[in-house]
């Protein structure tokens, strides 16, 4: 016999019959080839009581030699034992179920119980029906004597008048019958012994109906015992079953063998693996989240470095954009002192400019000139002085800072030589402005039309426009144009009329004909 092995078992050939091959180191251990070519691991042994047994362990493929050999040697340890794995299946097949134990415990203790219960409860209930068929018995005689009793009572009455109005004519008062006195008196002397008769069996009656009802006390008392018990049989049954459900839902949810229901010690010894079993469960898990933990751990710290590198990248893209930061404030505070030396120089161009035209709009009769300053060394600001460095602002009038701004805008309009633009747009630029200021205001503007330039102004007043058409003007026969505008209804504006204004004639004032 070799040993059982892959090689040995994949090359065992099937015959016509089944075949055995048994292992040479471990004894009663083999492999089972049927017909068909299956392979299956099993087990021959005898038990306790000298009886030859053979089980099946499982399929060659299911189970490898090693596995089928480690379960045969465990089988085999229980054998020497004492134990006997084929007869435990045999008796786990054989084994009643829960449903069968429950009927045999209802019919060997919970029968019996219920079966006397129901017979002292059914002798109850006749032992009661006798009881309350007596009283019902007694209640209708009573009823009967205390009918006969009114009868006597009336008999009595009419006794009673009989004798008081006694025999006339020889002929008794209550039937008219002819009577002798002693007959009469018979006859009252029967008739008292019927009342008499007659009222004297509601008594009895009633001492009878009060007999009857103490004597069904007695049973109705016994039959709500019995009727107790047998509810309480009822109540315990339901209960029983109950529990019977909970217990098979108990293993069938824990998927526990029906088999320990007889046997607790079993119960108790399978519990106890399965505890076992879960406390080596826990301890492999604990061992693999320890694993887990330090392969997190690992994976943190190359994490931290990649991190840690990654902030030193940024670090220096900081340190970087913070060079570049400074350099461009740097920069900029750089182009700000050009762009003040700029506007500085520009001033001071503009400032012989500015002068001459604030002289020809005259804003104020005392100071004749004017002058500006400048403030700031990032944000500049231009402040205009007159006089001991008076600020117009606080002392012109509104017409006189008007005049004063158009002074200062049209030196700026003018300085700018590089610029390509010919014309000059005023929004009505005399407001607040009194009519000699305006007058000198339409001379400035005259003599900038003179150099060719395009002024377009808009104003309310349509004297001073057509003033402003006729003077400026480019040559002496050249007119100026004038368009009125007005805003409709529905906010827009339109053209309402548009001319040509021309020059008057040189001498129209003195009367001279120019033609």
């Amino acid at each position: 016999m070799p040993k059982l092995t892959k090689k040995a078992i994949d090359e065992a050939k099937p015959g016509a019959a089944r075949q055995f091959l048994w292992d040479s180191e471990l004894r009663g251990f083999g492999l089972v080839v049927q017909p068909s070519g299956t392979r299956s691991f099993c087990i021959q042994y005898r038990n306790a009581a000298g009886r030859e047994r053979r089980m099946m362990l499982g399929r060659y493929g299911v189970l490898t030699v090693d596995e089928a050999r480690r379960m045969a040697k465990a089988a085999l340890a229980d054998v020497a034992g004492g134990a006997d794995p084929m007869g435990d299946k045999r008796a786990y097949r054989e084994a009643p179920t829960l449903d069968d134990l429950f009927d045999r415990y209802l019919e060997e203790h919970v029968g019996p119980h219920n079966a006397a219960a129901a017979a002292a409860h059914e002798a109850a209930q006749r032992d009661n029906e006798a009881a309350q068929k007596a009283v019902s018995d007694a209640e209708r005689r009573l009823a009967r004597e205390e009918e006969m009793d009114s009868v006597a009572a009336s008999l009595a009455l009419l006794v009673e008048h009989g004798e008081s109005l006694g025999l006339h004519d020889d002929h008794c008062p209550l039937c008219a019958a002819h009577r002798t006195s002693e007959e009469f008196a018979a006859g009252l002397a029967i008739a008292r012994k019927r009342v008499a008769s007659l009222s004297s069996g509601v008594q009895a009656a009633r001492n009878d109906l009060a007999s009857a009802k103490a004597n069904a006390r007695e049973p109705g008392l016994t039959l709500q015992k019995t009727a107790a018990t047998v509810q309480a049989h009822a109540d315990d049954l339901r209960s029983l079953r109950a529990q019977e459900a909970a217990h098979v839902e108990f293993y069938d949810h824990w998927k526990l063998d029906h088999a320990y229901i007889q046997d607790p010690e079993g119960l108790e010894l399978a519990v106890a693996s399965e505890r076992d079993r879960l406390i080596d469960l826990e301890r492999a898990l604990l061992v693999l989240e320890a694993s887990q933990a330090v392969s997190r751990m690992s994976s943190v710290e190359s994490n931290i470095a990649v991190l840690r590198d990654d902030i030193e990248k940024l670090a220096r893209a900081v340190g970087q954009s913070q060079s570049a930061v400074t350099a461009a404030r740097e920069i900029e505070r750089s182009v700000r002192r050009v762009s003040a030396e700029i506007i500085d120089e520009r001033l001071a161009q503009i400032s012989p400019l500015l002068n001459e035209l604030y002289q020809r709009l005259r804003p104020h009769a005392d100071w004749r000139t004017i002058d500006y300053s400048i403030r700031g060394d990032v944000r500049r600001f231009l402040s205009l002085k007159v006089g001991d460095g008076l600020n117009p602002q606080f002392v012109f009038s509104s017409g006189q800072r008007r005049a004063a701004g158009l002074a200062f805008l049209l030196s700026v309009h003018l300085a700018r030589a590089w610029t390509p633009l010919r014309s000059l747009l005023l929004d009505d630029p005399v407001q607040h402005i009194d009519d000699f200021r305006a007058l000198h205001l339409v001379e400035v503007l005259a003599a900038l039309r003179s150099d060719g330039r395009q002024i377009i102004c808009a104003v309310e007043d349509p004297a001073l426009a057509d003033l402003l058409s006729r003077r400026l003007i480019s040559t002496a026969t050249q007119g100026g144009r004038r368009v009125d505008i007005e805003l409709g209804p529905l906010g827009a504006t339109s053209v309402v009329m548009e001319r040509e204004i021309y020059p008057m004639p040189v001498g129209v004032l003195r009367g001279v004909n120019s033609a």
